[in-house]
């Protein structure tokens, strides 16, 4: 799964907040890169091997020891080989509570990559209505105007031949009867003036 930036943060941030609501253990970054060095890498663990793979100081690791021993996520006890040194050990409230941890991470990178696909379809879908808006919003011929058809007057309704050759519906006989005595009586009065002009 490959994140950008924001999803990454995005991921990060829904993990701290799952950590706060379930009252888990609030643990610094350098306890938690401590915790995790303990129970990644494989035994033996001491402070001075910590100290140098984590590179910081052997008092560092101690106090992140201590603050993880009163959790019960760690456990120290003297190596039965040399009594000297102190092995740092692995707890089952340790490794429950890494275990919960990762859970929280598979859960929230899962609810990252749904969002991400929401976001995804949810900006086609935009697209796609946006595009279908154009489409409905486009004037619409009136069938009842005959003002952008060749040779007739507008406000007139066509007759079925126009009808027929525009690819329109043509009027019902009874209202193509009255379109025409409408037609003729506006057209009379032209006639006539003409026809006095020509005289």
């Amino acid at each position: 799964m490959q994140l950008s930036d924001v999803q990454a943060l995005k991921l990060w941030r829904g993990v701290v907040l799952e950590q706060v609501r379930d009252d888990l253990p609030d643990l610094s970054l350098r306890q938690m890169a401590v915790l995790l060095s303990i129970y990644l890498d494989p035994p033996p663990h001491t402070v001075r091997g910590l100290a140098a793979k984590l590179g910081v100081t052997k008092p560092v690791i101690t106090r992140a020891l201590n603050a993880m021993s009163r959790y019960k996520l760690v456990e120290r006890r003297r190596d039965e080989h040399d009594k000297r040194n102190v092995l740092v050990h692995r707890t089952l409230e340790g490794a429950l509570y890494l275990e919960a941890l990762a859970e929280m991470i598979r859960e929230q990178a899962a609810r990252v990559e749904q969002e991400d696909m929401l976001a995804t379809y949810d900006a086609r879908e935009a697209e796609d209505g946006h595009d279908g808006h154009e489409e409905a919003g486009a004037p619409e011929r009136n069938v009842l105007t005959r003002g952008n058809l060749p040779g007739m007057k507008a406000d007139v309704a066509p007759s079925s031949e126009a009808c027929r050759q525009d690819g329109a519906q043509a009027l019902p006989p009874e209202e193509e009867t009255r379109a025409r005595k409408a037609q003729d009586t506006a057209e009379e009065p032209m006639q006539k003036g003409h026809a006095d002009a020509l005289r």
